[in-house]
């Protein structure tokens, strides 16, 4: 498993970059949430694509239960995540 440099970003929310050579696949969760939501892909566009899903389904599971949705934690501007 390997831990790649930088971030995913959505809607605020953050999300991590991790490859498995065993699987030949990406993965990651959302940093920003206290619930484990994960997602992965055959690419890093891929990817891409699995987290701005996995952001929009936890926001519209919050909306479905009527419950306020963790919101993402403040970045600094200058830090470049």
């Amino acid at each position: 498993m390997h831990k790649y440099p930088g971030y995913l970003s959505y809607r605020g929310y953050r999300g991590t970059v991790e490859y498995s050579p065993e699987l030949q696949c990406y993965f990651g969760k959302i940093d920003d949430v206290s619930a484990l939501i994960c997602y992965d892909g055959d690419t890093r566009s891929v990817l891409q694509e699995a987290f701005e899903r996995a952001v929009d389904t936890y926001l519209l599971d919050c909306a479905r239960l009527g419950r306020e949705p963790e919101r993402p934690f403040p970045r600094l501007a200058s830090s470049g995540r």
